[in-house]
């Protein structure tokens, strides 16, 4: 449980992690259930937006739409999806929207600082040595990064749900509405394009990221 879920305010249901639960004391009126909600998803979401729009204030005020939208459909959640994918959906429409009503160009080297969290988890790096370490891992997380603004937006989406947010296969073709074997060809070639963008980062370049 994180520091947030833990010092965010509790009803009868506080305890309670499963999604459902929360969703169905929402429902019942203890909007406490929905601060754990945020709470749980909401850097996760945040970052997800970010690689989409690729502005951080942006990122951070569309993630405060998506949950606005999110509390005001409640009850109407298809039940087929756990509230994860039907979250992520309702973000990645949001942020495509965004990006049409606006007209946002992608620029590859417009970067903002990203934390090292933003390479935790997705790639595995050359161990930093000597006095240099900590500016090669800034350079690292900023050809990183560089380098996925550079996928075709299916790919980019399907990589960082994969790879940063640790989702399902089946989760991400629910999310981004395409069968699991896209899914696969889109990561396939988001990794390839990694690899070679990356591939002096790295002393086995086969290392980024695979398997299910």
């Amino acid at each position: 449980m994180t520091d947030a879920e833990r010092n965010a305010p509790r009803g009868d249901f506080g305890l309670h992690r499963d999604d459902q639960v929360l969703l169905v004391a929402l429902a019942e009126g203890h909007e406490h259930a929905f601060d754990l909600l945020v709470a749980r998803y909401g850097q996760r979401l945040q970052s997800y937006v970010f690689h989409i729009v690729r502005d951080a204030a942006w990122a951070e005020d569309l993630t405060q739409e998506v949950f606005v939208k999110v509390f005001r459909k409640i009850g109407t959640q298809d039940p087929e999806f756990s509230f994860a994918v039907w979250l992520f959906r309702i973000a990645r429409n949001e942020s495509l929207s965004f990006l049409r009503r606006k007209s946002v160009q992608m620029r590859a080297m417009q970067l903002l600082r990203a934390g090292r969290e933003t390479i935790a988890g997705i790639v595995p790096r050359r161990a930093p040595r000597g006095p240099l370490a900590e500016l090669e891992l800034g350079e690292l997380t900023a050809r990183l990064d560089a380098a996925i603004a550079t996928l075709p937006e299916g790919q980019r989406s399907v990589f960082v749900l994969r790879e940063h947010q640790g989702m399902s296969y089946l989760e991400i073709a629910e999310i981004v509405g395409c069968p699991s074997k896209t899914v696969s060809t889109r990561l396939a070639r988001a990794r390839a394009h990694l690899r070679e963008q990356l591939a002096d980062y790295f002393d086995e370049p086969s290392r980024l990221g695979g398997g299910r």
